[in-house]
């Protein structure tokens, strides 16, 4: 079997997604101001470890507010389900006199890695990030209204071949920085980077009381089931790399041949299913080909 990567390596499943955030130079000094932060993780079956971190601080002394969130799961060997998620918030209220311009400053930094699956439709490996804020007008503490609003996002998944980079941002949110990232493939790991600054600023005709709200929410979910082998048009069976169970059933054959892939000979098995009494030796001499 031609691989660039050990057998070990191959059945080792990771995902990590980041975000990173600064916001400087408050035109005002905050009224009031909260953060909170949330952490989930789950782990089920194989050898899993799954770790989720989330820290926000608002610090009106030195007139910055800084957010971080950090997803990260790896699994190795057997049916797994790995979820970690994490999500920080920072709160702060304004007040401002009619006419009074009110801005800050901010950057954003993503990154998201996952291992790369190859021939498999029972692995998924898929990380998500995103850092936005949203100006309300609280001068109406029951009804409070959306102002303006910014927000960048990552979804990075395999063998889903999903990368995705999203930015979006009001008329009052100048953005230095729109350029797509570039995805890099390394070693079977896709990732990519994305660092985003910016300037908001509006001026206000009327007195009015704002809320500033700052989120980072990062996650990351893995999944795999190797016992099972799957067909594709091409009529060959693979496991992704992980060890298991290849099934060959009566009927979804073809009459052709299989093409039998990743293949660990005292590790891996073929099954077959509804053929009656078969003698393996003679189906791979005679019936079928395989190549380990």
């Amino acid at each position: 079997m031609d691989s660039k990567i050990s057998s070990q390596d191959r059945q080792t499943n990771f995902a990590e997604a980041e975000a990173d955030t600064l916001f400087s130079h408050y035109s005002q000094s905050a009224s009031g101001a909260l953060t909170r932060t949330q952490t989930d993780t789950l782990v089920n079956g194989g050898v899993s470890f799954a770790l989720a971190n989330a820290q926000g601080t608002f610090n009106g002394d030195a007139n910055y507010s800084s957010l971080f969130a950090d997803s990260f799961g790896i699994s190795s060997g057997g049916t797994t389900q790995v979820k970690s998620n994490s999500q920080t918030t920072v709160a702060a209220t304004f007040s401002l006199a009619a006419h009074q311009t009110f801005s800050f400053d901010f950057s954003a930094e993503l990154a998201l890695a996952v291992k790369e699956i190859k021939h498999s439709k029972r692995a998924s490996n898929d990380a998500k990030s995103k850092t936005a804020f949203v100006v309300l007008d609280s001068t109406d503490a029951d009804k409070p209204r959306v102002l303006d609003y910014f927000g960048i996002s990552g979804d990075l998944s395999s063998p889903k071949d999903i990368n995705r980079f999203t930015i979006s941002a009001s008329d009052h949110v100048k953005v230095q920085n729109k350029n797509r990232p570039d995805i890099n493939g390394y070693h079977d790991i896709e990732s990519f980077a994305s660092n985003v600054s910016g300037t908001y600023q509006r001026t206000f005709d009327h007195s009015t009381n704002i809320t500033l709200v700052e989120i980072n929410d990062t996650s990351v979910a893995l999944s795999a089931d190797p016992l099972i082998g799957t067909q594709n048009a091409r009529d060959s069976l693979t496991n992704g790399g992980n060890y298991g169970k290849f099934v060959v059933t009566k009927n979804d054959f073809n009459g052709g041949k299989y093409d039998v892939r990743n293949f660990e000979v005292g590790k891996d098995e073929v099954d077959f299913q509804g053929w009656g009494n078969v003698d393996a030796s003679t189906w791979f001499q005679g019936s079928s080909t395989s190549r380990y």
